[in-house]
């Protein structure tokens, strides 16, 4: 059975905007019988899995910076990626702790999320993997899977 479905890429962007897509989502979990949807905070994705009662899992990114409306870099703007470790643990840091990411514009923004998303597709996102982990649980931080 399947526990989960994230949308990936456009789709992802897109439906956390636009309440058709949003709604064409959580239109298969419901037909699919899967019970929860992972999607940006915030978003149309989430309005309409609360709605509709899925389980909705708001989701952040350790290697992707923000835009100040709490979007995604689009990954065609330079900076969209976020390759630096220490960037990368501070970014995951100040989500844990504050719930808030500094946007690539400077200001603080706010993200409320329940889970953490690092691209295997990121360079070094074996190593950048380890040293999260391995970070976040020398302070104390759970990790589920």
């Amino acid at each position: 059975m399947v526990s989960h479905l994230k949308p990936h890429g456009a789709l992802y962007n897109d439906a956390a905007k636009s309440e058709t897509l949003a709604e064409s989502v959580v239109s298969l979990c419901l037909e699919t019988e899967i019970p929860e949807l992972v999607g940006p905070p915030e978003s149309k994705l989430e309005a309409c899995a609360k709605r509709a009662g899925l389980h909705f899992v708001a989701e952040a990114f350790a290697d992707r910076s923000y835009e100040a409306d709490g979007s995604l870099t689009p990954r065609t703007t330079e900076g969209a990626l976020i390759t630096d470790n220490a960037r990368q643990l501070k970014q995951v840091l100040n989500l844990i702790e504050s719930r808030r990411v500094t946007a690539r514009t400077g200001e603080m923004i706010r993200v409320s999320a329940d889970t953490i998303c690092l691209h295997g597709d990121t360079p070094g996102a074996a190593r950048a993997a380890h040293l999260l982990k391995t970070s976040l649980l020398e302070r104390g931080v759970t990790i589920e899977v």
